[in-house]
């Protein structure tokens, strides 16, 4: 084996091991992360209604709106 290639393999053992890390790493932040944003919202309190509005442009919808009214975004 040339005594060159001993960079270059170390080199590329480090990238591995890195890389394993990262894919780790992913694999358990979205294990925590359990869904989209949406769904940690506190929840209405007592009889209250809770306003909703769009997620693209902050427009108020209505209880029976599919679409925003301003933008077209769905629900």
């Amino acid at each position: 084996m040339y005594p060159e290639f001993i960079a270059i393999y170390a080199g590329l053992a480090v990238a591995l091991v890195l890389l394993i890390v990262i894919v780790i790493l992913q694999i358990c932040i979205l294990k925590n992360s359990g869904g989209s944003p949406a769904s940690h919202r506190p929840p209405a309190r007592g009889g209250q209604s809770s306003a909703v509005f769009c997620r693209n442009c902050a427009a108020r919808l209505g209880a029976s709106d599919k679409v925003c009214p301003q933008c077209g975004t769905p629900r």
